[in-house]
């Protein structure tokens, strides 16, 4: 998620330099990344039951993990390129497409899931493998939706963000890097230790797993306000380097 999310300040920086063709290139590496990422990771979804077992958690839980990640594989790389573009929308000043998609994708992932779950509305019952794959549909249609936003809607369909997209960009590649490995050490620190933490949770049982997980999620749901704002600084702070405002050199760089 590091990688993707240097979308954001590399976009904003050419976007207040005026450079619309290196706001496209920016997105484009954010988009490679998640692919180049995505593929290794979803892949060693596929074994999360012997990995979890090797963690200490029990038979039980590791096979109910199982069943749900089996839904769940995949859906990485759609939901990487939707915060590339939901970044990318936000370093041109129009975020609201993006948040509207997520305030859409919230209500039917949660119907979607319930149905697969329960097997409600004729749909086949599916219990956990359900409830991932429910996931993995909606990350899908939010790539989806976020592509067909940028290509029919304005200011984004000038950009052409999917352009020679099979073409390489290794110099920019790195730079994403350079910003990216550090956001990611950030973030591997913070949700590191409360991934850590559900493994020791594991290690109680189910229902204290359960139990912890809900707790997560609410201080997750609280955390997106403090995160919302700081990319939201992140692309004022790339304008004004992109641009040479006050206190930028230049060459973009900030004065010390």
């Amino acid at each position: 998620m590091g990688p993707v999310s240097a979308v954001a300040p590399l976009a904003a920086q050419a976007f207040g330099a005026r450079k619309p063709r290196l706001v496209r290139r920016s997105l484009r590496v954010g988009l490679w990344a998640a692919v180049i990422i995505g593929i290794p990771v979803n892949v060693a979804q596929l074994w999360g039951e012997e990995l979890l077992v090797a963690a200490g958690q029990s038979s039980e839980t590791a096979a109910l993990a199982a069943r749900y990640l089996a839904g769940l594989t995949w859906s990485m790389i759609p939901a990487w390129c939707f915060i590339a573009f939901r970044n990318f929308m936000g370093a041109v000043n129009r975020p609201e497409p993006a948040l509207a998609i997520t305030l859409a994708a919230i209500p039917a992932n949660g119907l979607l899931a319930y149905a697969l779950i329960h097997g409600a509305f004729g749909l086949p019952r599916l219990d956990l493998f359900g409830a991932g794959l429910a996931t993995t549909v909606v990350n899908a249609a939010m790539c989806v939706a976020a592509i067909w936003v940028c290509y029919t809607r304005r200011p984004f369909k000038k950009y052409r963000v999917l352009g020679r997209f099979w073409r390489a960009d290794w110099e920019l590649m790195r730079k994403l890097l350079a910003i990216g490995l550090p956001i990611s050490g950030g973030f591997m620190l913070e949700w590191g230790l409360f991934s850590s933490a559900a493994l020791l949770v594991g290690w109680i049982g189910t229902t204290a797993l359960a139990a912890h997980q809900i707790a997560l999620q609410v201080a997750a749901i609280l955390f997106m306000i403090p995160f919302g704002i700081s990319l939201a600084a992140t692309v004022r702070v790339g304008h004004a380097v992109g641009r040479g405002g006050p206190g930028c050199g230049a060459q973009g760089r900030f004065r010390r």
